[in-house]
């Protein structure tokens, strides 16, 4: 603080103080009410330890956790929160009595700024007023705040100091600061300065080296300071005292750098409008907190310091903010002051944060609502300070009767809320305001709720009403005194009070159950919610959140969601670990061992080329780019978290999973305790690590059931030395896997599923699971090497098999693989198994009738063959097809694609599966209608002129639900006839049809569509399009498609008449502009997806308005200029 002691030096046998000089004179009374020099000692009993407050608090604090400590510092956050309150009352109530009348006397310790000072029971009371200094009363306010905010910043930054109890209290628009006394004087003082820099001490080298790794972590800059050109770690006027109890701090109030005034100001701004700590702990580069103030003329680097400090406040306005509201559109229920300072924004920019909110009036009303809370909070406060002047006697009721008058005169004025509040919230938030808010005949009242004004309003003046007078003001009604019980005024204690609650009450928890311990969760809860209000960088307070997180969920208690106990944890550990609490680190692989590998969800280890967690932190969290890195590859693991919750980019892109360092001890330690119970193991091994630590893997995992391994010079003798140590596995999925030549013998009576994806295997790898008499599935995926005699094994040796494919489709395996390449293997022997299901030939080079012959499958459901077209005029498999028609006769899916096939064969589809579902061939739609069990029809073109009038005596497919026409030769009138027979489509999709016309949009209005995709129809007309959405008949859409139209905006706003909508494709429409964009985030409130590739109106800037609209995942790919500039809904970032 400018130039006085927070504690003067009281001795208990001694009514004399200890005075600081300063570089400021004595201090003013300009806003007592009676000026006068007369001031006496404080109010403090003889003999009673003035220190006990700081004495107890440092006892508590160096106690090791326990239940006691935690008991012992709530109860003394209480104690101290209650005396506070109760002196800060008394001095705020006698504001203008005369000092004689006073029952309480300030006292005289020095220092112009931090207005009048009393001393009581220990305590050190400032009372903040209007002084030469800070012009005004609220910037001497402001002020008072900051020194609850230095001093929290040291809290968490250090535990090489000690610190005083501090509150600070607001009570009938006055604030007043309480310390606790501590031991210290002129003769302690070791470090920083009390003459406003005139002198800088650094006497102590400890406490120099506590300063300096406080900065550090603060991220502030050793600068030079004074006229002897001191080196300081801190802002130059604070002050570091040695005792004999360890070293203090005092003077909090300017610990952070203050921010770039964007426009010259009659006032000392750069005194109060300071950076929020979260700002400066996150920023690139360390901010000197002396650079905007005077003392640090003789700097060098002045100039340097000065430009970072410009370059932080730029970066305030143009990330900061961008990034708070990234995080509030994607939020449904948050606290916003809570948001924002955890995005470093001072509340004095929520302005600039709403016009980023613009299109999301969840957001976008509740900021204003925080906006108009607290415009109304600062009129109230003058009110009510202007009427401690008329009433020169402590009493409550004209106080009371002043808050009656303000609220029905403000909320029953139209003028105030059509004019005189826009002025007033622009003049203390800029940008606050929308266009259309401004007008003057715009009733603002309109663009928020009044009960949540009013509730916030009652909040931060300490008004206890009704409950009911919320609803009165809604209501028009006026509210009377009898309407309001006490105005008790707010008090904001050190964040140590409610984490001691938060902690002591979750580990009573842990001792109670039922009903019982849900409740003291819950009350635990909110103490950590309240703790984080107060100080959101604490890593210690989210630290132990977490773990309360974490014994809730193990305990599961049943009140809570458990989604929404693990979601939670995870996010307050990670919070704890970026803030640099090495401990959250262990807490995240707990989590992601113990209580995953119960679900069968992948874990997986990330690689790094640092041997110490401590070296590598930083690091390991870039490259989690998932929870299970390179694992997430199962359905298992995607479906698991499907029901977790959405993590695509809170959680996804910042979380560690388990690690491994070469086989480390580190590594080694941490997974022994964790690992015993993991049942899946997903290994990796693109970045070159040791595949011999497999087998060290295999030793902690001895409960392995589901073993994936990728990219990997796999011998057999490492496979057999850690298979050794799993005696349940029950499913293996190798990826390029190079050397294995055989299975492990051990695996025959465990092993059910088998999957190989672009692995160099021989067939004497197949053949060496001749007793495997459990495999049930078997998937061979680009595997080159094998041979047909592979195909007459898996006839005779595999008796339980049930599920057997040669594919290069992605269906039948977990990888995400590109298209791959056709196999190069023979059919020429003879497949017979009566279990397989399941059969998919897609890729199969040498494909013929011979081959299809040989396949005798009673049971088979499904089956697949696509042909490459530049087979298709070679291969004629209609006799063959049909033949295994005739003995499959339980298919319920079949897939024909480029395979040719005649009527004959059609009708022999219709007469024998009387089970078909789901039908996908070319030109199938001549011979159809005779199978009335179809479901889902997909007919594709091979570029015949084929006529598709349907056959005479054909009757509706009535089960017919999905109808999909893929570049097929059918024309408008065919069309209209075919969809005459369809009476219950829901999905639809006509796909580069190119003679169908715009006629065909009148026909699908009788269906009630989910789903409607047109794409390459250039004879479908944009009229054709806006008078189908214009119907009114699309309340059941969700997913709309409609590429390569050659659309306008006009066409595209009409979209804005399907209510239901949540995905829409509009890509590769030129006309299409940001206008019509805007038009549907605007008129969709469930819309989710919105892709508009290779839209060429689309401009870079128009994005970058879009992006903050809604909470969308939005694919946009421009022109060439733009095409790699991606958006997504949950991170917004540029994507390339």
């Amino acid at each position: 603080m400018y130039g006085y002691s927070v504690s003067c030096g009281y001795l208990a046998d001694d009514s004399s103080y200890f005075s600081y000089e300063t570089g400021y004179g004595r201090e003013s009374d300009s806003l007592s009410f009676e000026s006068s020099d007369d001031t006496s000692d404080s109010q403090q009993e003889p003999g009673l330890n003035p220190y006990i407050w700081t004495q107890r608090f440092a006892e508590y604090m160096e106690m090791d956790p326990c239940d006691a400590k935690y008991q012992g510092l709530s109860e003394l956050g209480r104690d101290f929160g209650y005396a506070s309150r109760m002196y800060a009352q008394v001095i705020i109530s006698e504001i203008a009595l005369t000092v004689k009348q006073k029952t309480y006397k300030p006292v005289d310790v020095g220092g112009l700024a931090g207005g009048q000072k009393y001393i009581i029971q220990g305590i050190l009371f400032k009372l903040a007023n209007e002084d030469d200094m800070y012009n005004k009363v609220k910037h001497s306010m402001k002020v008072a705040s900051h020194e609850l905010k230095g001093l929290m910043s040291y809290y968490c930054s250090t535990e090489d100091l000690k610190f005083p109890l501090m509150s600070v209290i607001d009570y009938r628009g006055w604030r007043v600061v309480a310390i606790s006394l501590l031991p210290i004087s002129n003769e302690t003082l070791v470090y920083g300065s009390s003459d406003a820099g005139a002198t800088i001490h650094k006497k102590d080298e400890q406490m120099n080296n506590i300063m300096r790794k406080s900065g550090q972590v603060m991220n502030i800059i050793p600068h030079i300071c004074g006229n002897d050109a001191v080196e300081v770690y801190s802002a130059c006027d604070i002050e570091g005292h040695k005792t004999e109890y360890g070293y203090y701090l005092i003077d909090y109030a300017r610990v952070m750098p203050s921010q770039m005034m964007v426009r010259p100001s009659k006032h000392p701004i750069h005194l109060f409008e300071l950076l929020r700590p979260e700002l400066v702990i996150e920023n690139d580069t360390p901010l000197n907190p002396d650079a905007l103030v005077g003392f640090s003329v003789s700097d060098p680097d002045k100039k340097h310091h000065v430009a970072e400090i410009k370059r932080a406040s730029e970066k305030l306005y143009k990330e900061c903010t961008v990034r708070a509201a990234e995080v509030l559109m994607q939020e449904t229920k948050y606290n916003p002051v809570k948001e924002l300072h955890k995005c470093g924004i001072n509340l004095r920019h929520m302005g600039f944060v709403r016009q980023l909110c613009t299109g999301n009036e969840y957001s976008s009303r509740v900021l204003l609502e925080e906006m108009v809370s607290r415009m109304l909070k600062d009129n109230l406060k003058e009110e009510l300070r202007l009427c401690a002047k008329n009433h020169k006697t402590p009493m409550e009721a004209p106080y009371v009767n002043q808050c009656v008058m303000f609220f029905n005169r403000v909320f029953y004025s139209d003028v105030f809320w059509k004019e005189t509040v826009k002025i007033k919230l622009e003049k203390k938030y800029e940008k606050s305001l929308f266009l259309h808010e401004l007008d003057k005949k715009y009733d603002l009242r309109n663009s928020f709720h009044i009960h949540s004004v009013v509730e916030k309003l009652k909040d931060l003046i300490g008004l206890h009403t009704n409950d009911n007078i919320s609803n009165l003001l809604e209501s028009n009604e006026y509210i009377l005194e009898a309407d309001i019980n006490s105005l008790n005024g707010r008090i904001k204690n050190m964040s140590f009070v409610d984490e001691a609650r938060g902690i002591l009450l979750g580990n009573k928890a842990e001792e109670k159950f039922g009903n019982e311990a849900n409740r003291i969760y819950r009350l635990s809860i909110e103490m950590f919610e309240k703790a984080t209000l107060s100080c959101t960088y604490s890593k210690d307070i989210y630290y132990e959140w977490g773990m309360v997180y974490v014994r809730m969920y193990k305990k599961f208690i049943t009140f809570f969601d458990k989604r929404f106990i693990y979601r939670n944890a995870l996010e307050k550990l990670e919070r704890s670990y970026h803030l640099g609490n090495k401990k959250a680190l262990s807490a995240l692989i707990y989590i992601l061992i113990e209580i995953h590998c119960q679900k069968r969800v992948v874990s997986t280890i990330i690689r790094s080329d640092s041997k110490t967690l401590e070296e590598n932190h930083k690091k390991i969290m870039e490259q989690a780019t998932t929870l299970l890195l390179f694992g997430e590859i199962t359905k298992d693991t995607i479906e698991e978290y499907s029901k977790l919750g959405d993590f695509s980019g809170k959680h996804l892109g910042s979380l560690c999973s388990l690690l491994q360092y070469d086989n480390s001890d580190l590594f080694l330690g941490l997974m022994t305790d964790y690992c015993r119970n993991l049942t899946t193991l997903n290994i990796d091994f693109y970045f070159g690590t040791n595949i011999e630590s497999l087998v060290k893997l295999a030793s902690l995992t001895p409960n392995i059931q589901y073993l994936s391994v990728g990219y990997a010079l796999l011998s057999d003798e490492i496979l057999e030395n850690a298979i050794e140590h799993w005696d349940y596995i029950e499913e293996i999925i190798f990826e390029d896997i190079n050397i294995l030549s055989r299975l492990p013998v051990k695996l025959n009576s465990t092993l059910k599923s088998l999957i190989l994806s672009r692995c160099y295997i021989e067939d004497n790898f197949i053949k060496s699971m001749a007793s495997f008499d459990a495999l049930e599935k078997l998937i061979l995926s680009e595997c080159p090497l094998l041979t047909a005699d592979v195909l007459g094994f898996i006839s005779g040796k595999l008796p339980s098999l049930n599920e057997f494919a040669i594919s290069s489709s992605t269906e039948y395996h977990t990888f995400h693989l590109p298209f791959l390449k056709n196999l190069n293997i023979h059919f020429d022997c003879r497949l017979d198994k009566t279990t397989i299901t399941k059969l998919d030939l897609t890729g199969v080079f040498s494909l013929d009738d011979s081959t299809i012959k040989n396949i005798h499958l009673p049971n088979l459901e499904f089956f697949k063959v696509i042909i490459s077209e530049r087979q298709q005029e070679d291969l004629f498999l209609d006799k063959s097809i049909r033949s295994l028609v005739k003995r499959s006769k339980y298919i319920n899916t079949l897939i024909l694609i480029n395979v040719c096939i005649s009527r004959n064969t059609l009708n022999t589809i219709a007469k024998y599966l009387k089970n078909l579902q789901k039908f996908t061939g070319n030109n199938i739609i001549p011979g159809i209608w005779k199978i009335s069990t179809l479901q889902y029809i997909h007919s594709i073109s091979n570029q015949r002129d084929i006529q598709y009038k349907i056959p005479k005596g054909s009757t509706p497919l009535e089960l017919v639900t999905t109808f999909i026409l893929d570049e097929t030769s059918i024309n408008t009138d065919n069309l209209i006839e075919i969809l005459n027979y369809l009476p219950n489509i829901s999905i639809l999709q006509i796909t580069g049809c190119v003679q169908v016309e715009g006629r065909v949009m009148e026909c699908i209005r009788k269906y009630d569509l989910e789903s409607l995709i047109l794409c390459k129809s250039s004879l479908i007309s944009k009229q054709s399009i806006i008078d189908y959405f214009n119907s009114g008949n699309n309340e059941s859409l969700k997913v709309v498609k409609l590429r390569n139209l050659s659309l306008s905006d006009d066409a595209v706003c009409s979209l804005s008449k399907c209510p239901n909508l949540e995905v829409i494709n509009i890509s590769h429409n030129d006309h299409v502009t940001c206008m019509s964009l805007q038009e549907l985030l605007l008129s969709l409130p469930k819309l989710r997806t919105l892709s508009v590739l290779l839209c060429s109106g689309v401009s870079k800037e128009g994005i970058f308005n879009l992006r903050h609209s809604l909470n969308l995942k939005i694919y946009l790919s421009l022109s060439s200029k733009y095409k790699n500039l991606r958006f997504t809904g949950t991170d917004y970032g540029l994507r390339s």
